[in-house]
């Protein structure tokens, strides 16, 4: 992490238009960092043999095959029940692969480790990942002392916080999954005190404080994917389809 700023302070003076020693004052500071911590972490793909619909090597993770069934021979089993049979080879035909999975498949890595023993799972390894954050906060104030009974002075801050950007998987292109957040805060105060006798003050104080938390999403296209128009104008976040690996944090 690195973080720097600096402040600065002193009267209020224009030469030749004001002169604000012992009357007016004027403070100014600005602190900013920049954070980036790795997040490195593992995750699953689909193997070039899984791509083509051949499952005929995933097991489960104590030696047995992860059968595949299918779904077309769903039936009543006479008892209440269901049963189904499962793809010959454990693989699934060719012409019963959609062209969304196979579209899909074009912006999804394929693994770069060999995974875990049976399961194959863990087999993409996201060294570069990291969350990064950047942070900036102003703070302005103006006093002003309009007699000896009379002191009033303005602040102003903002807070920006553009950070929580990171990618998980590491890998480039819109199934990324990135996310990019941040928070924003506003505030400003005014005060006055007026001494009415040696032994009693007045105070009125207004201020207020607001905050934002901001969310960005990258817009997709999903006519890229075969989805059509009359679906795409009724949904209003576009974003590239979610799917999920085996070791996300949240």
């Amino acid at each position: 992490m690195n973080q720097y700023g600096f402040e600065l302070d002193g009267p209020v003076y224009v030469p030749k238009l004001f002169n604000g020693r012992d009357r007016s004052f004027f403070m100014f500071s600005w602190e900013g960092y920049k954070e980036s911590t790795p997040q490195p972490r593992y995750d699953s793909f689909p193997t070039a043999r899984m791509r083509s619909g051949d499952f005929s090597q995933n097991f489960n993770a104590n030696g047995s095959l992860q059968t595949i069934y299918d779904p077309f021979s769903t039936r009543s089993n006479g008892q209440g029940g269901f049963v189904r049979d499962p793809f010959g080879g454990n693989t699934i035909p060719k012409e019963r692969i959609l062209p969304l999975y196979t579209r899909i498949l074009q912006d999804l890595p394929l693994p770069v480790l060999p995974g875990d023993k049976f399961t194959g799972l863990n087999n993409w390894y996201a060294a570069q990942a990291a969350e990064t954050t950047d942070f900036n906060n102003y703070v302005g104030r103006y006093d002003h002392n309009v007699s000896s009974k009379l002191r009033m002075y303005v602040r102003g801050n903002y807070k920006n916080r553009d950070g929580w950007r990171i990618n998980y998987t590491d890998i480039p292109g819109p199934a990324s999954q990135q996310i990019h957040a941040g928070r924003r805060n506003y505030g400003a105060v005014a005060d006055a005190v007026y001494m009415l006798n040696p032994g009693a003050l007045f105070n009125l104080r207004y201020g207020f404080t607001r905050f934002r938390q901001l969310s960005v999403e990258d817009r997709y296209d999903p006519t890229q994917l075969g989805f059509k128009g009359s679906w795409i104008n009724q949904t209003p976040h576009l974003r590239y389809p979610g799917f999920s690996g085996n070791s996300r944090p949240d």
